[in-house]
């Protein structure tokens, strides 16, 4: 080994450190180690290989290997010693190998020189390292072998010569003979500090790295001017679509990541649920940090559970027996003999479904519902008829671990399979805790109350779906990238009112479902919009009609008694005919030609300057005429002609400060008569 350190003192292979890509090959290996027999067997050959998974391989001995973690050294800047680590290696003679007790040998190490070089893509954003195999020749003098029998050295060679000619094909067939991957999009996100809010169009001053407030497009090889505020509002009013719906509730990423802060901190100073911060089952203790999340575009999330420090047991390795036969893996039982091991620092990656789930349907504890009747939600709506609440909630009790997105490196210190049991013992217990967490209704993101078909509420859902909507498409390799607050994706709560029929539309992404909060110490957590109908037609303007009513003068004439013309003048709310009739708004369209009302022409969206203008008019004539031979009253012609006109305008452009709605009217009454003498109107 002396020798191997003196020519090997090269630090830097093709421009990476050699502890980076060291660390990058045990993270690999341990991925696929942990995986026992899949049904693609070969999948694993990182880990382990056996010579019945092969057909026609260039030696005949019966095998089965079981691999450390390979190691490469440096002899120059592009040319490195490839170790494989043989742990364990049983030789076989007879095919019934449940059977028969092998030959063991242990602590094998097999050397290879190998050429390595460097591949950028992704416009140099990913950087990898790869071996080039069909360089690979064998090397005795930095092979490592204990045993000295004829026995053993001929197993040696004849493992050697099945490395070279068949198992470095494989290697190459499942692209492990890359050693180094890079991608400088990737953020990394601690855990310990609170959720990082990433840069939005408010607080970010849209300036690329060399001060510009241009941007390449690489489609038209163009410079384009970067927009501010005014133009991305603008797109917000202007683009903004309710697909159909009545109500789409946009539920924020950074919303959902504020949400377990809050909750862990909460847990960290014994003001709520202590299992979200310190848990422990049987042979596993730890102290868990913020959970955090990214949504994917398949409805489903990445959760990331990280772990400041804990403790775990695994079986010792002289309690294992029959390593090559398949088992599957089992933590271990505290009467087990153990081993003990402290960990910190540990990152666990799950990939869960997200779902809409019925209250009556989960197995909630009693503090949550304790909680939970406590809330506003719960109290505004318990003496509700026909209500039920829906939960949108991550799945935990079914998550998938995800290696490629973990940080496992305090693990992978031990002696054999023991970094292996150490990392399925971490994952076992994890998923027990996401259940415990979800028992306790930790995993709940939202609630809705849900009414039934006949109730006529505005803003009451009756029918809901769900999905999530991102600008690009963000999957599990991607997630991991840097983007734009304002871009990140979100998901949406879509649903009808008043028992309409709810078919579901997917919706695209837009700037407008998730508005940034002004300043750098404001967030949005989330926008609630509202359909036209719901809010514009069935709320305000229904609502503003009532000063129409109030305001429209409608005149109630008495006809001419001793000689004196009598009327009376009442208002449209306290009419007696009129007064259940609406006193509806109309659109106007205000164009080149002048302004005119709203006839439906195409392309008429009744907006004006920044606005949405809305008329009403009314107007009441009386003509009376009288003629008699009675003297008590005055022959003659009189009128009386009543106009009421209002005007409503509502903004629809982005203006800091207040909304204002503005109305304004006027009431015009005219009277006149006429008889022998006279002639007179006012």
């Amino acid at each position: 080994m002396q020798d191997v350190e003196r020519h090997c003192t090269e630090q830097i292979v093709c421009n990476t450190d050699l502890t980076q890509i060291n660390t990058f090959l045990h993270k690999q290996w341990l991925s696929v180690a942990r995986l026992g027999h899949p049904a693609d067997k070969l999948s694993i050959c990182l880990a382990e290989i056996c010579s019945k998974w092969l057909v026609g391989a260039s030696v005949d001995a019966k095998f089965h290997i079981q691999f450390g973690a390979p190691k490469v050294r440096a002899l120059c800047r592009d040319e490195v010693i490839l170790t494989y680590t043989i742990d364990s290696i049983a030789f076989f003679k007879t095919d019934d190998w449940s059977k028969e007790t092998p030959e063991e040998f242990h602590n094998w190490q097999i050397a290879f020189i190998v050429d390595v070089s460097e591949e950028k893509e992704c416009d140099g954003a990913v950087t990898r390292l790869v071996m080039n195999l069909e360089t690979a020749r064998f090397s005795h003098h930095f092979s490592v072998i204990t045993e000295t029998s004829e026995v053993a050295l001929g197993y040696f060679y004849q493992i050697v010569h099945f490395l070279s000619v068949d198992y470095l094909d494989v290697i190459t067939q499942y692209k492990m003979h890359r050693v180094w991957h890079h991608d400088t999009r990737v953020i990394t996100v601690t855990h310990t500090a609170a959720p990082i809010q990433e840069s939005s169009d408010e607080n970010e001053e849209m300036i690329d790295e060399e001060g510009s407030a241009w941007k390449y497009t690489a489609t038209d090889k163009k410079w384009q001017r970067r927009h501010g505020q005014l133009t991305l509002w603008h797109e917000r009013i202007e683009k903004t679509t309710m697909f159909g719906y009545d109500q789409v509730l946009a539920i924020s990423e950074e919303s959902i990541n504020q949400m377990f802060f809050s909750l862990w901190s909460r847990a960290s100073k014994s003001e709520f649920d202590g299992a979200l911060a310190k848990w422990s089952k049987e042979i596993f203790s730890a102290s868990f940090e913020a959970i955090r999340v990214r949504l994917l575009s398949n409805g489903k999330a990445i959760v990331w559970i990280g772990i400041h420090d804990g403790q775990l047991r695994v079986k010792s390795e002289s309690d294992k027996k029959s390593w090559w036969q398949r088992h599957s893996w089992k933590p271990a039982k505290p009467t087990d003999k153990t081993e003990t091991h402290e960990f910190s620092d540990l990152s666990l990656a799950f990939e869960v479904n997200i779902k809409m789930e019925e209250q009556h349907s989960m197995t909630l504890s009693e503090s949550w519902f304790s909680r939970f009747h406590l809330t506003h939600l719960f109290q505004a709506h318990a003496d509700a008829p026909e209500r039920l609440f829906k939960h949108l909630l991550f799945d935990f009790a079914n998550a998938t671990f995800r290696s490629e997105l973990s940080n496992v490196d305090c693990l992978c210190e031990g002696k054999g399979r023991q970094v292996v049991d150490k990392l399925e013992t971490a994952i076992c217990y994890t998923r027990k805790y996401l259940v415990d967490l979800a028992h306790h209704g930790h995993n709940i993101i939202h609630t809705v109350p849900i009414f039934s078909a006949s109730c006529k509420s505005l803003f009451g859902f009756t029918s809901v779906a769900h999905c999530i909507v991102a600008k690009e498409k963000v999957t599990v390799e991607n997630c991991g990238h840097a983007r734009k607050g304002s871009e990140a994706p979100a998901i949406l709560i879509v649903g009808t009112c008043g028992g309409r029929q709810l078919t579901f539309v997917q919706p695209q992404w837009h700037a407008g479902l998730v508005i940034c909060g002004s300043g750098k110490s404001q967030s949005s957590l989330g926008t609630v919009c509202l359909s036209k109908a719901a809010f514009l037609e069935g709320c305000l303007l229904k609502n503003l009609e009532r000063v129409n009513a109030t305001t429209t003068i409608v005149p109630n004439f008495a006809g001419v008694i001793d000689g004196q013309w009598n009327f009376d003048l009442t208002t449209w709310a306290t009419h007696a005919f009129r007064k259940n009739r609406a006193c509806k708004w109309k659109v106007v369209e205000c164009c080149q030609h002048g302004e005119k009302e709203c006839k439906g022409a195409k392309g008429c969206a009744g907006e004006a300057h920044g606005s949405l203008q809305y008329i009403w008019e009314h107007r009441d004539g009386w003509s009376h005429e009288h003629e008699g031979t009675s003297h008590d009253e005055n022959d003659g012609q009189y009128s009386i002609d009543c106009r009421t006109r209002n005007r409503l305008t509502i903004p629809t452009t982005y203006r800091p400060g207040a909304l204002e709605i503005k109305m304004k009217g006027e009431s015009i009454l005219t009277v006149a008569g006429k008889d022998e003498c006279n002639e007179w109107s006012k």
